[in-house]
C-alpha cells in the first residue's frame, strides 16, 4: 500500500481513525450513485419536460440546451447555485427531489468502512453524503451506531464519547430521510455549518487520525474553515487525504494539507483499493459487498440508476404542479444573463397556454400564479415598459418590443406588479414597485412609498426579501439624492446577505453600496466593495450583475475625477443595457457617461449620451429632473449662466410636479443655483 498511509499504521492502531467520506465513496459500482452534475442535469431535464407540456416545447428545449452548454463551457450554472434558485422558488419542497439519492445497494467502500468500524479501528464517521448507505453497511456489519444530522443532533454530540458508546455517524449535510436537515444550496454552503458540529469534528481530529475518502473539499472554497478543519490544523493528530493517482488535489484541499504541515500527507491511490489494502494491513476482513446481507438485490448499472433518478425527478415535478415548474424555469434562465425571447414566451403563456388549472382560481389566482405575474412584471419593469401610455410611445427602438406579438394595454409593469402586490399579497412585487413608483411618479412619491414598503418588510421577518428590499430602497434613495439613506439600506442588505450566505444577493448589495459610498466620496471603500463583488460575479458568471459592476466602476471613476478611465466601462455597460433592453439601467448609466464625457473632453460621446437621454426622457417624463440636474451641473462648470437660469426653472418645475410629495433634494439644488446666480455681477 502507499507508504504515506502504511507509515501511519501504528498511529491508526493507537489513535483510531476518523473517516471523512464524500460523494466519491457512493459512485463505485454496484451503488453507482450519480455525480452532482449528473443529478442536477436530471432535475433540470424533468423541470423543462414539465414546462414543455404547458408551453412551447421547442423554446424550452433550446433553453435547456443553453443552460447545460454554458454549465460545461463556463463556470456558470454551478449545481449549488441552481439548487439555490430552485429552493427560492419552491422552498423546502426542493429537498424532496434529493431523496432520489437514497439507495439500498452498498459497495466495497461502505463495506470496508463498516468492517474497520466493527474491528474498532474507525471511531467516528463524518460524511457529506445524504444517502444512508454507510448506516446500512454498519447495520449489516453489526455495528451499533447513532446518526447525527440536524442542528439539534449536533448540539448533542459529545466531544469525549464514553467507551462503548454507539459509533457516531455525523452527516454534516443532513440525511435523505429527513429533508429538513439537508444542505445543498449555495447559500447554505456559504453560511457554514453549526459551531457545535465544527467543534465536535475538530475535537475528533485532535484525537484520531483523519482519513478523507472520496472527498473533494469543494466546500473549503466557500469557507476555508469548513467543518472546523482549518482551526484543527495546528492540533490535528494526523491527516491523510486520498487523491486519485495521476491527479492533483484541489487547491482548497491542498491548502488545508499545507496548513497542517508535517501532520498531513496526500495519499495517491484509488477506491476501493486503498481502503481494502488498509484493512488487510490491519488484519481486518472486508466482506464482499455484493454477496453479504448488505444488499437486497443484484447490482445495477449506471443506466438503471439514471432511469430511477429520472423517474423520481419526474414524479417530484408532477407533485409540484405546472406553475411552480414554470417559475423555476424562468428563474434558471434569468440567472446568468437574459434571454430576449423570454418576454415573448411569458406573453404567449399568459394569452394562449394559461388555464384555470394554472391559476387555480381564475379571478384571484394562486400564490404560484402571482409569483409568475411578479416575474413577468419585474421583466417589464427592467425593460422600461412601465405603464399603458408607454405602448403608444414605443417605436420599436426605445422599448424592447416583441418581434412576434404586440403588447396589449394591460400588459405593463404597473398592472402586473400592482396585481401581484395587492391581489396576490406578494411582498417581492411590492419591493419591485418601489423602483417602479420612482420611474412612473417621480422621486418624491417613490421615497414615501419606500418608507411603507420597508415597514412591511420588517413585519414579514423574511430576511431574503429584506435583502431585495434593501437593494431597491438603496437605488431609489441614491437616484433621489438621499445618500445617507441609500448607504444605510445597502449596508443592511450586505449584512443580511452575508448572514444568509447568499452570495448573488451580497454581490448585488456590494455593487449598490459602492455607488452610495462613491456619492459621499468614500472612494477607497467603494473600490473594495466592487472588488469583492467582482470575485462573486466571476465565480458565478453573473452576466447582468457584471455590467452593473462596470457601470458602478465608471460612476466611481467620474466622482474621483478619473473621467477618461470612466468612459470605457460606462460605454460598455450602456451598450449591453441598450442591446438587452434594460432601459432604466441605461438611463441612469447614460447620466454618468454624459458627465464623464464632458469632463474628459469627449464631445462625440457626450453628444451621443445626450441624444439617448433625450429620447428616453420622452418615455420617463417623471424623472426628467435627473437630466435637468445634469444640465445644471454642466452649465455651472462651463459658466453658462443664462442656461443655468433656464435649467434651474426646469428643475424647480420637475421637483414640484407633485405638491403632496415634493422632491426636496432637487429643491436644495434650485436654492443653491439661485444663490450662485445672485452673486454674479449684473
Amino acid at each position: 500500500m502507499d507508504t504515506e498511509l502504511s507509515s501511519q499504521l501504528d498511529g491508526i492502531r493507537q489513535h483510531g481513525l476518523v473517516v471523512l467520506a464524500g460523494a466519491g465513496i457512493s459512485m463505485l459500482p454496484p451503488t453507482s450513485l450519480p455525480g452532482w452534475r449528473d443529478f442536477n442535469q436530471a432535475v433540470l431535464t424533468a423541470i423543462c419536460a414539465r414546462v414543455s407540456r404547458d408551453t412551447n416545447p421547442q423554446f424550452v428545449d433550446a433553453r435547456l440546451k443553453t443552460i447545460l452548454s454554458r454549465r460545461e463551457s463556463e463556470r456558470a450554472y454551478a449545481p449549488d447555485f441552481m439548487a439555490q434558485l430552485m429552493e427560492e422558488e419552491i422552498g423546502s419542497d426542493y429537498f424532496r427531489v434529493l431523496q432520489a439519492l437514497d439507495s439500498d445497494i452498498i459497495n466495497l467502500n461502505h463495506a470496508g468502512i463498516a468492517a474497520l468500524a466493527r474491528a474498532g479501528v474507525v471511531r467516528a464517521i463524518v460524511t457529506t453524503n445524504f444517502d444512508r448507505l454507510l448506516e446500512r453497511a454498519l447495520t449489516a456489519a453489526g455495528v451499533d451506531h447513532r446518526v447525527y444530522a440536524s442542528t439539534d443532533d449536533f448540539a448533542a454530540l459529545s466531544t469525549t464519547p464514553s467507551p462503548g458508546a454507539p459509533l457516531a455517524v455525523i452527516k454534516a449535510h443532513g440525511t435523505v430521510d429527513r429533508p429538513e436537515t439537508m444542505v445543498d444550496t449555495l447559500a447554505q454552503r456559504v453560511a457554514g455549518r453549526p459551531e457545535a458540529l465544527n467543534d465536535a469534528i475538530r475535537h475528533l481530529i485532535d484525537r484520531h487520525v483523519c482519513l478523507t475518502l472520496g472527498f473533494s473539499g469543494a466546500d473549503l472554497d466557500y469557507d476555508p474553515d469548513y467543518l472546523g478543519l482549518r482551526r484543527a490544523a495546528d492540533t490535528a493528530c494526523a491527516l491523510r487525504v486520498l487523491v486519485r493517482t495521476g491527479e492533483a488535489p484541489p487547491p482548497a484541499l491542498q491548502s488545508l494539507v499545507d496548513a497542517c504541515g508535517e501532520r498531513a500527507r496526500v495519499v495517491m491511490g484509488s477506491l476501493p483499493g486503498v481502503l481494502t489494502e488498509l484493512a488487510r494491513a490491519l488484519e481486518v476482513n472486508v466482506p464482499d459487498a455484493g454477496s453479504d446481507g448488505g444488499n437486497d438485490g443484484g447490482a445495477v448499472d449506471g443506466g438503471d440508476w439514471l432511469a430511477r433518478l429520472t423517474s423520481h425527478a419526474t414524479a417530484w415535478v408532477e407533485r409540484l404542479g405546472p406553475m411552480r415548474a414554470l417559475t423555476m424555469f424562468v428563474a434558471l434562465v434569468d440567472a446568468n444573463g437574459d434571454d430576449p425571447w423570454m418576454i415573448d414566451f411569458l406573453l404567449y403563456f399568459r394569452r394562449y397556454y394559461r388555464t384555470e388549472t394554472h391559476t387555480v382560481d381564475p379571478v384571484h389566482g394562486s400564490p404560484d400564479y402571482w409569483r409568475y405575474e411578479y416575474q413577468f412584471g419585474r421583466r417589464l419593469l427592467d425593460r422600461g415598459r412601465h405603464t399603458p401610455s408607454q405602448h403608444d410611445r414605443d417605436n420599436g427602438q426605445r422599448l424592447l418590443s416583441s418581434e412576434v406579438i404586440s403588447f396589449r394595454s394591460h400588459e405593463d409593469a404597473l398592472n402586473m406588479l400592482g396585481n401581484a402586490s395587492t391581489r396576490g399579497k406578494r411582498l417581492d412585487a411590492e419591493i419591485a414597485m418601489c423602483e417602479l413608483v420612482f420611474w412612473v411618479y417621480g422621486p418624491g412619491r417613490a421615497l414615501a412609498f419606500a418608507a411603507g414598503t420597508w415597514q412591511h418588510v420588517v413585519e414579514s421577518h423574511d430576511r431574503r426579501l429584506g435583502v431585495d428590499a434593501m437593494i431597491s430602497l438603496s437605488r431609489v434613495h441614491e437616484w433621489s439624492g438621499e445618500y445617507t439613506l441609500a448607504l444605510g439600506a445597502s449596508s443592511a442588505g450586505i449584512a443580511d446577505a452575508r448572514a444568509l450566505g447568499d452570495e448573488p444577493r451580497r454581490a448585488a448589495c456590494l455593487v449598490q453600496h459602492a455607488r452610495a459610498l462613491a456619492c459621499v466620496s468614500r472612494f477607497d471603500e467603494a473600490d473594495a466593495c466592487l472588488a469583492d463583488a467582482g470575485r462573486i460575479v466571476d465565480r458565478l458568471s453573473l452576466v447582468l450583475l457584471g455590467h452593473d459592476a462596470r457601470a458602478a466602476r465608471g460612476m466611481l471613476d467620474v466622482l474621483r475625477s478619473r473621467d477618461r478611465d470612466a468612459v470605457a466601462p460606462l460605454t460598455e455597460a450602456c451598450a449591453h443595457y441598450q442591446r438587452a433592453g434594460y432601459l432604466p439601467r441605461l438611463f441612469i448609466t447614460l447620466l454618468d457617461l454624459a458627465r464623464a464625457a464632458y469632463y474628459a473632453g469627449d464631445a462625440a460621446t457626450l453628444e451621443h449620451a445626450q441624444r439617448e437621454l433625450n429620447a428616453l426622457s420622452d418615455l420617463f417624463p417623471a424623472v426628467e429632473g435627473l437630466v435637468a440636474l445634469l444640465k445644471s451641473e454642466l452649465s455651472r462648470d462651463s459658466e453658462a449662466w443664462d442656461l443655468l437660469a433656464t435649467v434651474t426653472e426646469e428643475l424647480e418645475r420637475f421637483a414640484t410636479l407633485d405638491l403632496e410629495y415634493p422632491w426636496k433634494w432637487a429643491l436644495t439644488r434650485v436654492e443653491r443655483n439661485r444663490a450662485k446666480l445672485k452673486e454674479l455681477p449684473t
